[in-house]
């Protein structure tokens, strides 16, 4: 019965040129910017016309950072503060 499920799957493998295995595996290389400044220019260009929308996106970005390194310090401290004995709203009950 799972004969007919696995029969699909067996295929031979591919068969391997050492000549191209040797070359690299027959990739092609990465195609790279010839006029860096050019490049960055027609960007900046795309991006100059979003200064407002790519400065807020930037402002929020940094802003949700903070508060998600805000929320384990402020534990911390709680924490702390109820184990070296200072008075704070009855522990960390809620």
């Amino acid at each position: 019965m799972f004969k007919a499920f696995i029969e699909p799957f067996r295929q031979p493998p591919p068969p391997i040129d050492p000549e191209t295995l040797r070359s690299g595996g027959g990739r092609k290389p990465k195609a790279r910017a010839k006029n860096w400044s050019g490049t960055l220019g027609r960007i900046w260009t795309y991006l100059a016309r979003r200064k407002v929308k790519l400065s807020m996106v930037l402002l929020m970005v940094f802003a949700s950072s903070a508060l998600a390194l805000l929320g384990p310090y402020m534990v911390g401290v709680a924490v702390d503060d109820f184990i070296a004995g200072k008075p704070t709203q009855a522990g960390l009950s809620f």
